[in-house]
């Protein structure tokens, strides 16, 4: 995957009155997420869905148990 370049103003140099910035730089996007493995992926998939099944079958038995 191509890296992708964003350009960044410190505050300091940012002008609010005219919305321009003194000395713009440019350096890597930073993602919401960070990058992950297949492995990394696959674990946190993996915790999800036992978290779900738990929740599920401690429905399961309080049905049973009003029963």
């Amino acid at each position: 995957m191509a890296q992708v370049l964003v350009p960044y103003c410190r505050v300091a140099d940012f002008d609010a009155a005219t919305g321009t910035c003194a000395a713009p730089f440019w350096g890597p996007h930073q993602g919401v997420l960070p990058p992950l493995t297949m492995v990394d992926a696959s674990l946190i998939a993996a915790g999800i869905i036992s978290l779900w099944a738990i929740g599920f079958i401690i429905r399961q038995a309080r049905r049973a148990g009003q029963s």
